[in-house]
């Protein structure tokens, strides 16, 4: 698919020529083959390395991503060098940025510039196949039915809230206790130069304060002693708690289904490819990892399969 890669492979897999007792140094590799229809592909230690968007990858992720791209061939999914080089440039226009700028990202990232072609190559290449083989799933189309259950099984509400209203009473020729007990009628109340009310969430009242919640709008609900007079709060409405409805929620809930079943299917796809491939790992603890425990013989072996 790509231009061969020069490697010296592990001491353990190179030719018996070399003394056993030997020193060696291990430049790379190899912890798994993937066979099919079309011969083989290594997977080196030195492939598994964050991706260009400075993601990290497991050996998973890379045999997966090498699986996926076998299955784009079978459906005859091609993408050129020159295909990654237009999409490169429009990645430069999107991000203003120039060629030298997106040459130093691939840099920072590990990769030289025609290992990051390959990267972008790959990408373009596992995009296409999953348009193919995930997004084009009947599994994602999202029903009216299916937005009004989710909303049952995870209802929102909007907060209860009180809007409230304070002013300033001037303490004139009373005192402290006169002031503090003087009671106001419904009138005075009315004629007073209320500042502009404000709107409490029920979270944020206080824990002195969450009587409020069961007082009856238009009352005062604290008085208070300060340099100025008498300070009087009213609670001037009340909006209970509501819940929102499926309608309300339709783009959120769309949107969150479509992740889900997005990457159930993507799940389903990509054990579906570990599935029938044909893979040897030359780390027992990798083929745990990669298959999640499957049982060994349920692998294939490619030397049984030509026997």
């Amino acid at each position: 698919m790509f231009p061969p890669k020069k490697i010296i492979l592990l001491a353990a897999l190179a030719s018996g020529a070399l003394c056993a007792d030997e020193e060696r140094t291990i430049i790379d590799e190899i912890r798994a083959i993937i066979y099919h229809a079309n011969g083989s592909e290594l997977i080196l230690s030195s492939d598994i390395r964050p991706s260009l968007e400075g993601r990290d990858r497991t050996l998973r992720d890379i045999i997966i991503q090498r699986l996926m791209a076998v299955d784009a061939q079978s459906l005859h999914i091609t993408v050129t060098a020159e295909d990654a080089e237009r999409f490169l440039g429009e990645l430069q226009r999107i991000n203003g940025l120039s060629r030298e700028a997106m040459l130093e990202a691939f840099l920072e990232h590990g990769f030289n510039y025609e290992e990051g072609i390959a990267q972008l190559q790959m990408r373009q290449l596992v995009d296409q196949i999953i348009d193919v083989r995930v997004r084009t799933n009947k599994k994602l189309i999202i029903q009216q039915e299916d937005v009004e259950n989710y909303e049952i099984a995870h209802p929102k509400y909007v907060e209860a809230s009180y809007l409230l209203q304070q002013v300033c009473i001037p303490q004139g020729s009373l005192s402290d206790a006169e002031l503090e007990a003087k009671q106001f009628t419904p009138a005075e109340l009315k004629a007073f130069a209320w500042e502009s009310p404000i709107e409490v969430k029920e979270s944020e009242l206080a824990d002195d304060k969450k009587f409020i919640r069961d007082s009856k709008e238009g009352t005062v609900v604290w008085r208070e002693l300060v340099d100025e007079g008498l300070e009087l709060t009213q609670l001037v409405k009340k909006t209970p708690q509501t819940r929102i409805s499926a309608k309300e929620r339709y783009d959120e809930i769309s949107e969150a289904l479509g992740r889900e079943r997005f990457t159930l299917v993507l799940k389903d796809y990509e054990d579906s490819l570990l599935s029938k491939a044909s893979i040897r790992f030359t780390r027992p603890e990798d083929k745990i990892l990669v298959l999640e425990g499957e049982p060994e013989e349920e692998m294939s072996d490619p030397d049984q399969e030509s026997a």
